[in-house]
């Protein structure tokens, strides 16, 4: 099972933490590779229009950001774009996916 918690602002995402990994079988499932694409795109649209952030990967199955800057305009966009994602995997996989939103 992967447990996102995402805590929000304003509809901005300012703190993710994901944990876990979901398995079918012997190899990873089809919605961790899924979420590991969406919390690395996030990673890098941050980088790329310049939000400061902090976060880690220390091990397989952790994630962690959170953003320094939450009155960059385009951070509302990237936001949107990354839970309607998030929110499609836990929908097309309930029993390996769930999504945690905390408003601020």
């Amino acid at each position: 099972m992967i447990h996102v918690l995402v805590e929000l602002d304003k509809d901005c995402i300012y703190t993710l933490l994901a944990i876990g990994h979901a398995q079918s079988g012997t190899t990873d499932s089809a919605s961790c590779a899924v979420v590991s694409s969406v919390l690395r795109a996030f990673a890098m649209a941050l980088e790329r229009f310049g939000i400061s952030c902090e976060g880690s990967a220390e091990r397989p199955g952790h994630f962690f950001i959170r953003v320094s800057e939450k009155k960059n305009m385009s951070l509302g966009e990237i936001s949107f774009m990354v839970l309607e994602q998030l929110r499609f995997v836990e929908q097309s996989y309930p029993d390996e996916f769930q999504l945690e939103l905390k408003e601020y």
